[in-house]
């Protein structure tokens, strides 16, 4: 579920005999969304990080690119490693003083809680009750 985003499709690889509501049941599960999440953040950071920092590399390194891509990736290494407005933001930990340190593990726990947010929402409907009910 974490790879496709589809419950459905996963509760049928699964073995459920009926992956649509199971698959849809599942999701709502704390544990299977902390599971995805989790999952997810992995696959960003193992994967797309190091992609996206070569990427970057080859955009300021590679004779063939563009003056103006390389300004723009110049621009992102920049903006990550000196955020305006952060203490301490891009300074080795031991040269911050102790207000610079709880200004930044204050942003890194709202980095994290942001992060660890549901990726996917879903709207539970809830079926009236008919003439007939």
């Amino acid at each position: 579920m974490a790879v496709t985003g589809d419950p459905t499709h996963s509760a049928r690889i699964a073995g459920y005999a009926h992956p649509q509501p199971r698959g849809s049941d599942n999701l709502r599960k704390p544990a299977v969304q902390a599971e995805i999440r989790a999952q997810q953040l992995a696959r960003l950071h193992n994967d797309l990080l190091p992609l996206a920092i070569n990427t970057l590399q080859t955009a300021l390194t590679d004779a063939v690119v563009p003056w103006g891509s390389k300004m723009v990736a110049a621009k992102i290494v920049l903006d990550r490693v000196y955020a305006p407005g952060e203490a301490g933001a891009g300074k080795d930990p031991a040269e911050m003083s102790g207000d610079e340190l709880q200004s930044a593990i204050d942003r890194l726990r709202r980095e994290a809680s942001e992060r660890a947010k549901p990726m996917i929402e879903i709207e539970e409907s809830i079926p009236k009750p008919g003439a007939f009910d």
